[in-house]
């Protein structure tokens, strides 16, 4: 694969990698809300989203590896950040590549402040059921 097809092709996985990311942060931060309002219809669908996007994200992930594979390279961190490196000198790529990690981390960083909220209305409710 040249080197102008591969960053083409990155740029473009990448940038779809980063919308599935925001849509995620999004659904997140409105489960949030939905969590703090108890709003159980609301939380159902938004559960829904998020497995739906988690299974975008997934196979977005996969459609890495597949490229960086048919580029010849593995498909670890350091594969990533070198390939990077030899198709895009400029850097632009590494940066947006940065910015997805960054934007991921905020994913999970949300999740589990959603699942910890999740998980103190369970022991809460379960309280209140031992009393009666």
């Amino acid at each position: 694969m040249e080197q102008q097809d591969l960053r083409h092709a990155l740029a473009e996985l990448i940038g779809h990698q980063q919308d599935a990311a925001r849509a995620m942060l999004e659904t997140l931060e409105a489960e949030r809300v939905a969590l703090r309002e108890l709003n159980g219809e609301g939380i159902e669908q938004l559960t829904r989203a998020k497995t739906e996007q988690l299974q975008q994200l997934e196979k977005l992930e996969a459609d890495r590896v597949t490229l960086l594979a048919a580029a010849g390279f593995g498909s670890g961190e350091t594969d990533m950040d070198r390939c990077l490196q030899e198709s895009d000198p400029s850097g632009q790529l590494s940066d947006d590549w940065q910015e997805l990690l960054n934007s991921l981390e905020c994913c999970q960083r949300e999740n589990r402040v959603n699942g910890g909220a999740i998980e103190l209305s369970r022991h809460r409710l379960q309280s209140v059921l031992t009393l009666l």
